[in-house]
């Protein structure tokens, strides 16, 4: 630890949103690591151009900008003298793939883009629903986790779109519904012959089980912020199916550490451009998906639980 640094403690609340920023996309704690301890500066040196953003644009954030740049740069072991230029900050930020990278890794929101500091707590919620509709509204930006619960249900829906809102910077919104329909008063009993393949509505398992799906947001699926998340929820939660929206990237494979993922089968839906994206993922050796609709920026599918759980 350099001895001039103080203990997070100290720092000034617009301070430690930078630190806190810097952390995560590097991988280390302040004050104890610096760069030179960063696994992901090892695994993608180029990340140093990143940093010197991100400490330039720190300087120009409030009246406390020149101490804030100067304090991260004797964390970070940094260097004044290799700093980008306030110019050629302005020239990183208008190529198309440098900028693509700073939503993945969710460092930056909107357009024109801003940093990403977590201003707002995380979000964790877990609900328990019932038979028949249930609506769920993410907002792009934010730190969002929801767990639901279902009943014991046979089968059902889901649906998810996004919106992309130009008249506030490009914010981005995620719809999601959930349909869990009453299928207890079906009677088969005059059916001669079932034409559907696997579990459907005329062909159901015979025991409805409760289902745990989990929905989170990643603000980029490069997000090391997302990735450790997405190992931790899917350890506490062991969720059936997973739906991650904001993924802003167009291959689920593309996660550089999937952790204790189990889940062999997904659905996808692109980012517009930065924004957007969803994914829906699960194992097929639980559920068979079928009926799938896609458009841009949505899908609507239907689900049935697989015999083989019993």
């Amino acid at each position: 630890m350099t001895p001039s640094l103080g203990q997070k403690i100290s720092l000034l609340p617009s301070t430690k949103l930078f630190f806190e920023l810097l952390e995560t996309q590097l991988g280390i704690t302040y004050p104890t690591m610096n760069m030179e301890n960063s696994p992901e500066l090892r695994r993608d040196p180029t990340l140093k151009l990143v940093v010197g953003l991100i400490i330039v644009l720190s300087e120009g954030y409030d009246s406390n900008g020149r101490s804030r740049s100067e304090l991260l740069d004797r964390w970070l072991h940094f260097g004044q003298e290799e700093l980008p230029s306030v110019p050629y900050c302005k020239e990183m930020v208008r190529d198309r793939l440098f900028l693509k990278r700073l939503y993945e890794r969710g460092i930056a929101n909107k357009f024109p883009p801003v940093l990403a500091l977590q201003i707002t707590e995380p979000n964790s919620q877990t609900i328990d629903v019932v038979l028949g509709a249930t609506n769920i509204t993410i907002q792009g930006a934010n730190d969002e986790l929801v767990f639901v619960r279902t009943p014991p249900i046979l089968l059902g829906s889901i649906s998810a779109k996004f919106h992309v809102n130009r008249d506030d910077n490009f914010s981005t919104r995620h719809n999601i519904q959930l349909l869990l329909p009453d299928i207890t008063h079906l009677s088969l009993d005059n059916f001669e012959e079932i034409d559907c393949q696997g579990p459907c509505i005329l062909n159901p398992r015979t025991r409805p089980l409760p289902i745990g799906i989990l929905i989170l947001n990643a603000r980029g699926a490069l997000n090391p912020n997302f990735i450790r998340r997405f190992e931790e929820s899917t350890f506490q939660f062991s969720p059936d199916i997973v739906i991650i929206t904001e993924t802003r990237l167009s291959v689920v494979d593309n996660i550089p550490r999937r952790g204790p993922m189990i889940y062999d089968s997904s659905l996808m839906v692109e980012p517009a451009l930065f924004f957007g994206g969803v994914w829906l993922l699960w194992n097929s050796s639980q559920f068979n998906f079928q009926n799938t609709r896609k458009t841009k920026l949505s899908f609507f599918t239907e689900f049935a639980l697989l015999n083989s759980q019993d």
